[in-house]
């Protein structure tokens, strides 16, 4: 509906604010009708773009689009609601997370994988959540017949803060989609990512798309969602909890920093009254 918005805002004589959220320059979609139509309405009456990254600032740019035009506003979720347990607690096996869609984009066959050679070693000390939802659910009821795994299946938002801290380390194996060569989707943000911080989980996850701008140098990044490379960086986490400790409680500190709702709201509100 961008495209009505535009034309409605300029009919009042009102200032319009866009939200970007795309990562990708020179998508396939930018060329292609309607939507291509559509974006060039939105850009020319748009007084305002809110990049929810900098990177959606840099696809932006890319669009000839002044800075002087884009704010980059992160979003931020409810530290009161998603905040550490006590780490003093210890309740037997370390527990693995995976909260998203069941889709292949999210690497969820390849953390299958990896989980399953990290079981091979470590068989009554390490347990899999998995949250979610998608059409590689069946793979993932399979391999919890086999495996110490937890499918929750769809978990209410309202229940999430509360499975962040029964669990110790979070994982968001994602992987580019491509098609003939050209990049279709990247992680555009991933709002478990912010959830899993405030709740002083360490992470474990990929270069895909915005996760290495979200989750800044502290967290194990892996060049791929390659099950090797994931075993490696959790089997990292698995045997060391001081840096399990550390690297949760440098996220806490990260969320409080960049991802507070309330401080991104007041953030947003005043480059809102700026127009």
């Amino acid at each position: 509906f961008s495209r009505q918005a535009a034309i409605i805002s300029k009919r009042l004589d009102k200032p319009l604010v866009t939200t970007v959220w795309e990562t990708i320059p020179h998508h396939y979609s930018s060329y292609l009708p309607p939507y291509a139509w559509n974006a060039k309405i939105v850009v020319k009456n748009t007084d305002l773009f809110i990049a929810v990254t900098k990177k959606a600032k840099t696809h932006l740019e890319s669009l000839h689009i002044s800075a002087s035009k884009i704010k980059v506003v992160y979003p931020g979720v409810d530290l009161g609601k998603f905040y550490p347990r006590n780490k003093s607690v210890n309740d037997g096996a370390i527990k693995l997370l995976f909260v998203g869609r069941l889709i292949s984009e999210k690497g969820v066959a390849e953390l299958l994988k990896a989980f399953a050679f990290l079981c091979q070693k470590l068989q009554d000390k390490i347990e899999l959540w998995i949250v979610g939802r998608g059409y590689l659910e069946s793979l993932v009821r399979e391999d919890a017949s086999k495996y110490p795994i937890k499918y929750l299946g769809f978990v209410n938002h309202e229940r999430l803060p509360e499975i962040y801290r029964k669990c110790d380390i979070f994982c968001l194996p994602s992987k580019d989609r491509m098609k003939c060569g050209i990049k279709l989707w990247e992680e555009q943000l991933g709002f478990v990512l912010l959830e899993a911080m405030a709740s002083g989980l360490p992470i474990v996850s990929t270069d895909c798309g915005c996760i290495p701008e979200i989750v800044g140098s502290d967290n194990l990044i892996m060049s791929s969602s390659a099950p090797d490379k994931l075993a490696a960086g959790l089997s990292n986490l698995l045997v060391n909890k001081e840096k399990r400790y550390e690297i949760g409680r440098n996220n806490r500190k990260r969320a409080e920093r960049h991802f507070d709702a309330k401080k991104q709201a007041k953030i947003l509100e005043k480059e809102i009254l700026r127009l």
